[in-house]
């Protein structure tokens, strides 16, 4: 076996094990999702608000649809491209974990990367169902249209701001 090969193992050992612990906590997970609802509603009952008593049927351009349409898809790719990934760096670094990977053949980043990456996986896969059957329903709803183009243009966006984040 060589080097690389005995690193990749390692680091797919870690995915498989963020994974794990991504499933593990399923109603942790579905707490955190009923929890995202609450600040939905108030956004709604605000918007509902302020588009009543104006009487105007858009307000910057923007009909009460669309709005609408715009808060609750913001609050799923807000949940989506949350990492606190920062918090176990912070942890590791404040409680002494960080010792372990100099004594161990695996170094600090990759492994925390992949653990990251591999409970992320089950959330970005529930979410993203999610986020389709929304953006399905909210097009119906409102009347706007999600072409391909409008896809393909979101995709890299939405990798590009998961990475910056």
């Amino acid at each position: 076996m060589t080097a690389r090969t005995g690193a990749r193992r390692k680091y797919a050992r870690a995915f498989s094990l963020g994974m794990q612990n991504g499933l593990e906590y399923r109603a942790d997970f579905f707490l955190n999702m009923t929890s995202a609802i609450f600040p939905i509603f108030i956004q709604i009952f605000m918007w509902s608000a302020i588009y009543a008593k104006t009487g105007e049927g858009a307000m910057f351009g923007y009909t009460y649809a669309q709005m609408i349409a715009y808060t609750v898809m913001a609050s799923i790719l807000n949940r989506l491209l949350r990492t606190g990934f920062e918090y176990e760096v912070a942890e590791d670094i404040k409680s002494g974990g960080m010792d372990k990977f100099i004594i161990r053949p695996i170094s600090h980043f990759p492994y925390r990367l992949c653990v990251f990456l591999g409970q992320k996986t089950v959330q970005t896969g529930l979410m993203s169902i999610l986020l389709l059957g929304v953006a399905v329903a909210v097009a119906q709803l409102t009347g706007l249209s999600i072409g391909w183009r409008q896809v393909l243009g979101f995709l890299p966006a939405f990798l590009l701001a998961f990475v910056m984040n």
